[in-house]
């Protein structure tokens, strides 16, 4: 009685909230945003007097990726965290309590949308991801790849507007406001399909979308310190890895070199190196063949990917998990010690490939170690130590540990937004927002009067004729964003 009289008051309580916002005589303050929209774990930063910070959520600085769905009817006390989709109405539930469903129902429950955003179903990636997950992947409209899930047909845009939902509401529960601009930041290997697919779910979720930014630009962004020379970026998250070359100027503007990306290999394929040792000393020791049971290969992948994450402080650590599948004598009791030269030995294939592509990379941008100022991570598979020893081992040893590589990317993209409000600010409408000049021989642009400048303004240049006496001359005047006359 006492819990569901609470409970009324908390609903209460926030509806009355609830109306003061919406009746509330202020005008809404615009929030700019910066997301990382993640495969396993998504994040979302803002700009604090002037220092970016990462929103926490229910669980911490980050947000699974994680979406299921609940029946609409049904009574739940965490009903006002629920997601709304269209197709469904308000019964998505996004992060942490998607996640937890995938113990019970790990076929309901849909993760890692991200690698299958703008793709096709026949794809090699798709095919491939579709027999290491526990959902449905299938065909959609197009030939797209589409998720099924309770019943349910969905896009991967749809997924990730709950995401994006998700995000925003933990915003709006540190921030109070209505109105978000957001960065959103995007791997360098997205197309521009991908990108739009991207777009559309930030438009839907309720965004208004400031700019798509590079992961490794944005990384750059929140690490770098060099102010002229070559910074390598090298990221590894959960689906794919990448290396980026960047070339920053005295004005500290970046510019990309030469870049590589491999959705091949990611910190999934590390995970799966270990589940099948983990399989292989259970069928020895036990001869019970987990493979085929859903749940307790889930359970093993759960503890592998936290000794993973150990393994990176720790010497060894011990997967456990007790009475997690039966076999005819009885329960197994999964407890096997792993130790880091153990890991190493189990993913050096993997390694093995990183490492050549870096001095492949290397060599392409035609840049020896000694022109590399600093190295910026981003990422949480560049905390494994054998990975930051390829690195350096590549590329030198300036590396840049000022940031959490988990959260580089995104306090780079709240970084940029807060740059790009800052540069919308500084324009007024006393000023020229774009540089105004003329087309001259060859179709060059010849600047007249600079962007930014204060109005009223007149500027004169003599511009020559070919023919002497002539009556008549055609001149195409342009601005930085197209012609005007």
């Amino acid at each position: 009685m006492a819990v569901r009289m609470f409970r009324t008051k908390v609903g209460s309580f926030q509806h009355h909230v609830r109306g003061c916002v919406a009746f509330s005589t202020e005008r809404p303050k615009l929030v700019t945003v910066g997301i990382d929209f993640g495969c396993k774990n998504s994040r979302v930063a803002i700009i604090d007097s002037l220092v970016p910070h990462v929103v926490d959520s229910e669980i911490g600085r980050f947000t699974p990726s994680y979406v299921t769905f609940t029946q609409q009817n049904s009574y739940l006390p965490y009903k006002w965290s629920l997601q709304h989709l269209d197709p469904v109405g308000n019964c998505v539930a996004v992060g942490e309590l998607a996640k937890r469903r995938m113990w019970r129902q790990p076929s309901d429950v849909v993760y890692n949308i991200k690698s299958l955003i703008g793709k096709q179903f026949q794809d090699p990636s798709v095919q491939e991801m579709r027999r290491r997950v526990h959902f449905s992947i299938i065909e959609g409209p197009g030939g797209e790849a589409w998720v099924g899930i309770c019943g349910m047909e969905f896009s991967p845009v749809c997924i990730a507007t709950a995401i994006f939902q998700k995000l925003k509401h933990i915003v709006l529960m540190d921030q109070f406001h209505d109105e978000l601009q957001a960065v959103i930041s995007v791997p360098a290997f997205f197309d521009e399909l991908q990108k739009e697919h991207i777009k559309s779910a930030a438009h839907r979720a309720g965004f208004k979308l400031l700019q798509l930014i590079d992961e490794p630009i944005a990384a750059a962004l929140s690490s770098i310190t060099t102010e002229d020379g070559i910074v390598v970026v090298f990221g590894m998250g959960a689906g794919s890895y990448s290396v980026t070359i960047l070339r920053v100027s005295p004005d500290r503007k970046i510019e990309i070199r030469t870049q590589f990306a491999d959705t091949s290999v990611g910190g999934d394929q590390f995970d799966d190196k270990l589940v099948d040792f983990i399989g292989r000393q259970i069928l020895e020791g036990h001869s019970v063949d987990i493979r085929g049971d859903i749940y307790a290969m889930k359970m093993v992948a759960e503890a592998v990917e936290q000794a993973k994450v150990e393994l990176s402080s720790k010497p060894a650590v011990t997967v456990s998990v007790p009475s997690f599948s039966t076999s005819v004598p009885g329960p197994v009791d999964l407890n096997i010690k792993i130790s880091r030269p153990l890991f190493e030995k189990l993913v050096k294939d993997l390694l093995g490939q990183i490492k050549v592509k870096c001095q492949s990379i290397l060599e392409d941008a035609k840049v020896s170690t000694e022109d590399i100022k600093e190295i910026v991570l981003f990422g949480g598979m560049t905390r494994v130590p054998k990975i930051q020893g390829i690195i350096c081992e590549v590329f030198g040893q300036n590396l840049n540990t000022k940031v959490n590589p988990e959260e580089a990317v995104v306090v780079g993209s709240a970084i940029q937004a807060a740059l790009i409000l800052e540069d919308e600010q500084e324009i007024s409408d006393d000023m020229i927002p774009l540089s105004i000049g003329f087309e001259s021989s060859k179709g060059i642009f010849t600047k007249v009067i600079p962007r930014h400048s204060t109005l009223p303004i007149k500027r004169t240049v003599k511009i020559p004729t070919w023919l002497d006496y002539g009556e008549r001359k055609c001149i195409r005047i342009f601005s930085d964003g197209g012609s005007i006359s």
